[in-house]
Order: C-alpha cells, then sequence, then structure tokens
C-alpha cells in the first residue's frame, strides 16, 4: 500500500510544513518510490509511494484540481474504463485520481459507491469545508483518524500516531472485545484513534464528525436462473476477471499457495488464463508454500504439490516447525508492532520469509481469504431453510429439509426447529458478541464488550436470514485480512480476489442451494471449477486443524503460563480473574481440555503482544 497521510487544522489557522513533515518521518522506511506534501491553508496533506501496477507509475499525488480539491488515493480502479466514459474523459490518459475528482464533481458524496477496486482515499473540498475519508467495500487498504484537540490526523499506517513524545493507551473496549473474540472492526488498539469502516465514509465539516454507508454486504436482491449452468458460467467469468484485475503489469507478485480449495484455484485458473494466451510455465505465477512436516495434522505439502505437479512450475517452499517455537520468552524486543498478534517470534518469522524473497522484488500478494466464507465452505442447512420459511416456500422447505434431514442423519422435525430459532436470531438476538464468553472475563470487561456496538438486527427484517448470517460471517471474516496487522519488515500489498465486489455482489445474489448442497459443500465452486484445478484438491474434504503444537507448548510452558496470570495485564487492569485463568492452564496442561482453547490463545496473544510491544508501565483505559 501507498501511505497517505495528512492534517487539518483549525479553521483560519495556517499548517506549518515541518508539522507534515514530522508525520512523514514515521512511515518514510515503508516509502519505497517517494514523497510528495502539499499545503494549502490549515489542510496539509502527503503521499508515500508505493507503485504495484501500471496505472500508478503516471499519477502524480496528492492531486489539486482547478477547483482546489485536493485528493490522494492509494489503490486501483477497476471500473476505470466504464468510469472514463460516462464521464466524458480519456481511457488511456486518465489516472486513477482524476477520474475520482470528476466523479466526486458530478456527484459528489455520491461518488464513492461508483468506486469499483481495491482503494483507500482522502478528499479535501475548500468550497464546502469539507474532507472525506473512505475505504473500498472490503477495506482492502487501511485509513485511521484522530482527533487532536482542534486538528485531525490522518494515516495510513498507526505509526503515525505514535511519536516519540507521548505513549498510546490502550482501549479498554477493545481489549474486552478482542478477549471475548467478539469483532473489534469498528475500534483500534488505542484510545481516540479510529478506523475508517469497509464500504464507509467518514465526513468531517464545520467542526463535526459524520460516517455514512456507500456499500453494504445486506444486498436485498436475489438472482434466479432457469439453467443451473449460467450460474457456473457466471461464476467463472466473474472469477477470472477478478484475478486479471489483481495479477495485471506492474511490480512482480507472489500468490499463497497453501494446498487449500481457495488458494489453488487462484492459482489454477490464474495459470489457464495465461497459457491460453500462449504463455509458458515461466510466465506463471510465483508462488510460496509452507509446510510443517513435525505436525501431522498440518503437512500440505502433498497438496500443494500436486498442484505444482499439474501447473508445471514450482514455487517456493518454506518450512514451519510449531513445536519450536517459544510462546513465552523472558525477552522483550522494542516497539515493533501495534496491533495484537505479535510476539517474540513475529519478527523472526518476518527475517525468515524476506531472507528468501526480498531480493525477487515481489510487492504483491494474492490471499485466498473470503473464498470459504462467500461459497459456502461450511454446509449448514439453517441458512438455507431460514430463506425457505421467511419466503413462504414451505413445500422447498420440505423437499429440502428431507434432503438435508438424510444427508446429516438428523430428524427433519429437528432441523426445523433449529432453522426457526436461527432465523428468529438474525432479526431479533444480539448480535455482536459471542453466546458465551470466556469464564475468566470479570464482569467489568463483559459490560465493556456489551457496550461496544449495536444489540439486535431487528432494522435487517426486510433481508433474507442467510443475508444477514453472511455479512456477520463477513465482518468475522474481514478482520483477519492480513494487511490488517503489518509486518515491520517490509510491507507488501495484499490483493484478495474473492473479495473483488463484482464477484462479492454475485455470490451475495446466489441462492444458498447452488452455494451449498445436502452432502456437498462448495457445490458452485467445484462444478466450475472441474478440470481446472485437480480432483486431489477439489475433492478434498478438510484443510488441516492444528491442535497437537499449540496443547503440547501449554503444557511446556506451564509454569511461564501461569506466572503470567498473576502478573498480566489483563489481570492488574481488571479485565480478567487470575484464578480461573490459573485453572484454564491446569485444565489445558493436565487434561487437554479444549472447551475454552480459542479465548484462551485470543488472551495469551494479547498478553505476548503487549510484552513485546509496551512497557509494563503503560495503562488500559475504558
Amino acid at each position: 500500500m501507498s501511505i497517505q497521510f495528512g492534517i487539518l487544522g483549525p479553521r483560519g489557522s495556517i499548517l506549518q510544513k515541518d508539522m507534515l513533515s514530522d508525520l512523514a518521518k514515521l512511515t518514510e522506511r515503508y516509502a519505497l518510490d517517494g514523497v510528495s506534501l502539499k499545503l494549502s491553508g490549515r489542510l496539509g496533506m502527503g503521499y508515500q509511494s508505493y507503485r504495484t501496477h501500471e496505472r500508478m507509475q503516471d499519477d502524480a499525488e496528492p492531486r489539486v484540481c482547478p477547483q482546489g480539491r485536493v485528493l490522494s488515493f492509494d489503490g486501483r480502479l477497476d471500473n476505470f474504463k466504464e468510469l472514463s466514459e460516462e464521464l466524458g474523459l480519456s481511457q488511456e490518459e486518465s489516472p486513477d485520481t482524476t477520474i475520482v475528482l470528476a466523479a466526486y464533481e458530478r456527484w459528489k458524496g455520491d461518488c464513492f459507491s461508483k468506486l469499483i477496486g481495491d482503494w483507500a482515499l482522502v478528499l479535501w473540498d475548500p468550497l464546502t469545508e469539507s474532507l472525506y475519508l473512505a475505504r473500498d467495500h472490503a477495506g482492502t487498504r487501511t485509513l485511521y483518524f484522530e482527533e487532536r484537540g482542534s486538528r485531525l490526523v490522518w494515516s495510513t499506517y498507526l505509526e503515525s500516531f505514535e511519536p516519540l513524545s507521548r505513549k498510546l493507551d490502550i482501549d479498554g473496549v477493545f481489549a474486552s472485545t478482542y478477549l471475548a473474540c467478539a469483532p473489534t472492526s469498528e475500534r483500534t488498539p488505542f484510545n481516540g484513534i479510529w478506523p475508517v469502516l469497509p464500504g464507509h465514509l467518514i465526513l468531517f465539516r464545520n467542526g463535526s464528525i459524520e460516517e455514512r454507508t456507500h456499500w453494504s454486504w445486506l444486498r436485498g436482491s436475489a438472482l434466479e436462473y432457469s439453467d443451473e449452468r449460467q450460474y457456473s458460467e457466471h461464476f467463472i467469468h466473474l472469477f477470472s476477471q477478478s484475478i486479471e484485475r489483481r495479477t495485471g503489469p506492474g511490480s512482480p507478485i507472489l500468490a499463497q499457495l497453501s494446498g487449500g480449495l481457495d488458494s489453488s484455484s487462484i492459482v489454477c485458473l490464474s495459470d489457464q488464463l495465461r497459457k491460453n494466451i500462449g504463455r509458458e510455465p515461466t510466465e506463471l505465477l510465483d508462488t510460496v508454500s509452507y509446510f510443517d512436516e513435525s505436525e501431522a495434522a498440518w503437512d500440505e505439502s502433498p497438496y500443494f504439490k500436486e498442484v505444482e505437479r499439474n501447473r508445471g512450475k514450482v514455487g517456493l517452499h518454506i518450512p514451519l516447525n510449531l513445536n519450536e517455537r517459544e510462546i513465552v520468552s523472558s525477552d522483550i524486543p522494542k516497539p515493533y508492532y501495534l496491533w495484537p498478534g505479535a510476539d517474540e517470534s513475529s519478527l523472526i518469522n518476518e527475517q525468515s520469509f524476506d531472507g528468501q524473497v526480498k531480493d525477487r522484488g515481489y510487492r504483491s500478494i494474492l490471499s485466498g481469504i473470503g473464498g470459504d466464507e462467500l461459497l459456502g465452505g461450511v454446509p449448514d442447512p439453517h441458512l438455507e431453510l431460514a430463506d425457505y420459511m421467511r419466503l413462504g416456500a414451505f413445500r422447498r422447505f420440505f423437499t429440502q429439509g428431507l434432503a438435508w434431514s438424510l444427508a446429516l442423519r438428523i430428524p427433519i422435525y429437528r432441523l426445523a426447529v433449529e432453522s426457526t430459532k436461527f432465523a428468529g436470531g438474525q432479526y431479533f438476538a444480539r448480535i455482536q458478541h459471542p453466546k458465551k464468553l470466556a469464564p475468566w472475563l470479570t464482569q467489568k470487561a463483559v459490560e465493556l464488550v456489551r457496550s461496544s456496538g449495536p444489540q439486535s438486527n431487528s432494522t435487517n427484517w426486510k433481508h433474507r436470514p442467510s443475508e444477514i448470517a453472511m455479512q456477520s460471517s463477513a465482518i468475522s471474516m474481514l478482520e483477519t485480512m492480513p494487511h490488517l496487522r503489518p509486518r515491520y519488515l517490509e510491507r507488501r500489498e495484499w490483493r484478495y480476489p474473492y473479495l473483488d465486489r463484482d464477484l462479492v455482489e454475485f455470490l451475495l445474489s446466489v441462492p444458498r442451494n447452488i452455494l451449498v448442497r445436502p452432502g456437498r459443500r462448495r457445490y458452485l465452486m467445484r462444478i466450475a471449477l472441474h478440470g481446472t484445478v485437480p480432483d486431489m484438491i477439489l475433492e478434498r474434504r478438510r484443510k488441516a486443524f492444528i491442535v497437537q503444537s499449540p496443547l503440547s507448548k501449554v503444557s511446556e510452558n506451564a509454569e511461564a503460563l501461569r506466572s503470567l496470570c498473576k502478573r498480566g495485564w489483563t489481570v492488574e487492569q481488571g479485565l480478567c480473574d487470575r484464578q480461573t485463568l490459573l485453572d484454564q492452564v491446569e485444565a489445558i496442561a493436565d487434561r487437554n481440555d479444549l472447551t475454552w482453547f480459542r479465548p484462551f490463545q485470543r488472551w495469551l496473544s494479547f498478553e505476548l503482544w503487549l510484552r513485546a510491544s509496551y512497557q509494563p508501565s503503560m495503562a488500559i483505559n475504558d
């Protein structure tokens, strides 16, 4: 990602250049292609370029138009041809910033919903004294902001908010929701620093802040084809288009190849597209695969090697040994990471990866995130059956309910009861938080979790239950995107073919029984990609699941974990109960009890991040 940053001062003030230059210094190590600063009265806008695709080459930023509007734009417009034609611009000569400024001139604040691609932007309109911060539908780039007295500061990276003169305070609501395994996307780990949400824009005008939605996961439309083959053809067309958009001319690209269906499908379909235009095996995408021979349940090498054998090109193989990972260390390095998930081993892992790929010039990485959630990875009958109930299609409900009953060996009356409860839960139940919270969370933490978001889905009554469930799944999925937890050594651009907006909107409109069938998960995807992806991958029942290494590490480090439970920051701040945490260590170490293993890992991840990145004197504020 390129880096956007800036300051908007109070009305009537003149911003000094050194204030903007100081912000630039905090992230300059990630800006490989130069820095540009623009100052205009109380506005200062900066852009540190990281060029990854061909259309960025001639696009100077921040861009100022004749009306005095200033725009910084990080990303790629995929519908630039359509927009250029609609706006009367030249397709070949108009860079993305010119298109965005023309779109704003035509549609003002409604223009953002028309921008299809991977992007984040900042736009200043001096005529209305309005500042817009916006991100694309999936949030493929980050953008944060903070009010500092009468000034507004924004940046792509959190480093811009941590000058040497002050310490950041941990947000207690974020900490509690993170520990509860609840969505944290509406906050950052730090008090007063806020993210611009995916599909949203933030408008600053006349001293007030307004948040608007320009795209929603609740589409409210269903696609009905007379011939099922049309769904498959439509999917292949949009999936191919998405891959081509993200693998066009520009800097070298590295594709993750894990051996699972999602990453393998991206690589295999890309190969097919390239071979169709006469490309040689050496011109196919480069890939990177991880494997761990010490963990029998996580050895992916037979699967990604099968893909390599079929494509005729071997990728980069990086060994992992989870059994050797230290989960508790006495060595505390200087602050590196500004988001939970990092620990003492994170920098070591980065050094290992960069040591093998740095000289190859990769600036972009393709990820398979989103495929499982959007294409029906979990064969859950309740989404489909609840939709039939909502639509009053009771004959269809009985027919499909019987098919699911036979496939899952569950009585149909039980499916009916469960589907009714599921449908009601989508409309009226609390949506932001897990039903069961870890027993070590204190009442203080529980109250902070409950305060962190809307309490019900009652306003979504006009949408199908499956739509609402997909929205909740998407929110959770978007939090796993790797660019949200940037690396320290080098920050490459992540691209997500399954999250292409045209593809997403299609998949959200496809009937559930097309995506998943009784006894047949990923039905549409498997049918569409038959003959493109090796059968060994297409018919794979499940992907690897790690369990032994983390369990053994808890046992090996039980004494250190007990110490962490007694003096951990979450205990000291009253978010976690000391004795209950100690009991959980014993349950895992002595009895291999996995009941609360996931939230325990979450707690450990948070504590190790704090330990690795901050001084023990830092307070956690509510």
